[in-house]
Parts: C-alpha cells; structure tokens; sequence
C-alpha cells in the first residue's frame, strides 16, 4: 500500500491538494528568484517543468547534475570518443567497467557474455565481488599506474604488464563508466582513451548516467533548449553555466527552490530560504518543506517514459496500482 495518503502539506500541516496549489502558486509569484532542482521523473514530467521554468524564467539542475557537469567539463578540455551499447556488444574485445554499483558490472557482464564474441572484461574496484566471474579486477591505483606509463609497456610486471598485452591486441578497447564528482579520476579515464587513440587504436567510452532518469532530463533539456542541464532561462534566452548554475552558489542569490523527485525519497537536499517539494508520497522530513505535494510515481500508479542509463534507448515504465494523487505534469500545470 502507498503511504497515509494525504495529497498537501503546509510547513508539516496537512491541507487539501487545492491549498497546496494555491500555496505554490503565491510563492512562485512572490520570492526573489526561483530554481528548479532534483528533476527525478519521467518524459512528461520533465515536459511541464520546463514549461513552467520558461515562463517563470528559472534555473534548472538535476540532483545528479554535479556528475554530470563534470563529464561535460571535462569532455570539452580533453576530447570525447563516445560509443553505443550496440558498438560495445558487436565489436569492443576489451572491457573495463568503472561502475558505482557492482550489481550493475555484474548484469552487464551477463549481458555481454551472451555474445559469441571473445573479449577480456575487466573491472576497477578496491573490492572484488566473486559473484562476477570470468572478469580481471584491479584497483584504481593499478589502473592511474596503467594510465602514467601507458607508454613504457615494457617497464610493467604483474597484472599491469597482462593489461598492457590486452590493450596492444585489442582493436576496439570500451570503458563502461558511471561518473561522479571525482574529478580526477574521471580526467585520467578520459587520459588514457586518448592516450590509446593517439597511438592509433580504437577506444571509447560509454557514460552510464546514473539514476533518476538523468538521461531523459539531459536529452530533454537538448530538445528544448540546445544546452545540457545547468541553464537559466531570461528574457533574451537560455544561458548554460556547468559550473555555477547549482543550488550550492543560486542559493545565495534566488530565494525559492522547487525540487522534483518521483523516485527517490531518502536524497539530501540542500535548502534555500523557501523550499517546496512535489514527488514522491514516501519523502523523510516533509516538514521542513514550505510546501509538500506528493505525486504519482512513474511504473507504480502512472504510466511513464525514461530514457536508459546511456541515453540512448527509452523504456516504458508501466501502471501497477491506482492512487488518488495527481502526476507531476498535472501538478505543474495547474501551478504554470
């Protein structure tokens, strides 16, 4: 069953959902300044938020927007070879995976074995999970080692002298990655593809975003806007700043912020003056929020389209159950 439902809050207090409405409707047209943040929901969703966020003429980030700033910052100074997973699963026979969650190294080597395709996979993690097998691990001071010297394959011994032999056969050699805000490590990942191209070989990479259909929000704000995430809408167009455009620093300049997030319900979120949140009904500490509106949630109660972790493919999220709440797109309708 879904949680107490109750479909507005007020600073902890329960309201009906026309209370909240009208709540949302007097801040948005009364604070300083109004950035909108988490955007964790489906294609419709994403839809009305910028409607909204351009006719109010907001800032927008995602609650993974740190990440991928990073790899949009760091692919402009150094250069980006990106690829398919359909490239990756015909042609790659070298495989590294720098994932966040095991679990996700592990489906995709299950996947990639269904291949006829002879390939060495391997895995760079301070922690080697024996549920994956047929896979070499190394660690990442292994792999920054790999990466300084690439050019001295020579001077290798141990696992680092085996991984150079692989990356000199290969022909097609694939990082499978999930970025975040280590810079340096993801600067060293995109080093050494270059560093591997440069010597005449092919190699790629293969960003998987991350959760809360980071993806979908990326390909969305392309459609609309031409720009990635990280932008402000003003009265002359659309301004693009990966650096700036954050709650961290907007925080200090814009007094209301409106974070979304249909999916996940435990996130940190950093607070500005005024706060509203609109999403999931599960939501921890609703009573710091100036204003609560749950809403559907996309593959539970509503109908929803998501784009996969590489941006590449959507996928349908189908309705499981009914609800009383109203979606994120109806909710922004009735607030734009």
């Amino acid at each position: 069953a879904l949680a107490e439902i109750f479909l507005g809050a007020i600073e902890g207090k329960k309201v009906s959902f026309d209370d909240a409405i009208n709540k949302v409707i007097d801040l948005s047209s009364t604070c300083n300044g109004i950035h909108l943040d988490g955007l964790g929901c489906d294609y419709t969703g994403l839809k009305s938020i910028f409607n909204f966020a351009e006719e109010h003429r907001t800032s927008l980030d995602h609650m993974e927007g740190e990440n991928i700033s990073n790899l949009n910052i760091i692919s402009q100074r150094i250069g980006g070879n990106f690829c398919s997973l359909g490239e990756v699963y015909k042609r790659s026979d070298l495989i590294f995976f720098s994932l966040k969650d095991m679990e996700i190294s592990k489906i995709f080597v299950e996947f990639l074995n269904k291949s006829k395709k002879k390939r060495k996979l391997i895995i760079i993690s301070d922690k080697k999970n024996t549920e994956i097998s047929n896979v070499t691990y190394i660690t990442k001071k292994e792999f920054l080692d790999l990466n300084k010297n690439l050019n001295s394959k020579n001077n290798f011994e141990g696992i680092k002298k085996e991984i150079s032999h692989y990356i000199s056969c290969s022909k097609f050699v694939t990082f499978i990655c999930t970025f975040n805000s280590q810079q340096n490590f993801t600067r060293q990942i995109f080093r050494f593809v270059k560093s591997i191209n440069d010597s005449n070989q092919r190699a790629s990479i293969l960003p998987i975003n991350g959760k809360n259909n980071i993806s979908g929000a990326i390909q969305y704000s392309l459609w609309k806007t031409g720009y990635p995430l990280r932008i402000q809408f003003t009265d002359v167009g659309v301004e693009y700043n990966p650096v700036e455009l954050k709650s961290e620093f907007i925080s200090k300049t814009k007094e209301l912020q409106i974070y979304i997030s249909c999916f996940d319900y435990k996130r940190n979120i950093g607070m500005f003056k005024k706060n509203i949140f609109i999403g999931n009904p599960f939501l921890k500490n609703k009573k710091f929020f100036d204003v609560f509106i749950p809403s559907k949630i996309p593959g539970i109660d509503q109908k929803g389209l998501v784009f996969r972790g590489d941006g590449i493919t959507s996928i349908k999220l189908n309705k499981v159950l009914d609800s009383e709440y109203s979606s994120i797109s109806e909710i922004f309708k009735r607030i734009t």
